[in-house]
C-alpha cells in the first residue's frame, strides 16, 4: 500500500508505504547431502530472511503519470539475530 498525500492532498509526487517480504540472504547452516550415482555431494544453500520496512517514493509525473520514479526502503529482519538492510528501487510508469 502506497499513500501519496503525505504534505498536501493535491500533491502526488511523494509515496509512502510499508514493504513487507525478502531483506535480504543468509547461509543455510545445515548442509544438504545429494546422493548421485556413485557420488555423494554436501551443498549449503542460501535462504531469504524475511521483513518489514517503510518505503519512500518520488513519483516526477504524479503517481498517475508516465515518467520516471524512485524509492527507499530501509527495512530490517531477523535470523537468529536482527539484519538491517536498505532496499533502492527504480521503475518506469508507462501509462
Amino acid at each position: 500500500m502506497l499513500h501519496t498525500d503525505l504534505f498536501d492532498a493535491g500533491n502526488n509526487k511523494y509515496g509512502l508505504g510499508l514493504y513487507i517480504g525478502a531483506v535480504g540472504s543468509a547461509n543455510e547452516s545445515d548442509p544438504k547431502v545429494i546422493q548421485r550415482s556413485g557420488s555423494t555431494t554436501v551443498a549449503y544453500g542460501i535462504k531469504p530472511i524475511y521483513g518489514v520496512g517503510i518505503s519512500y517514493v518520488y513519483f516526477w509525473n504524479g503517481i498517475f503519470g508516465k515518467g520516471l520514479n524512485l524509492g527507499i526502503t530501509p527495512a530490517a529482519g531477523f535470523d537468529n539475530s536482527a539484519k538491517g538492510s536498505l532496499l533502492l528501487q527504480t521503475g518506469y510508469q508507462f501509462r
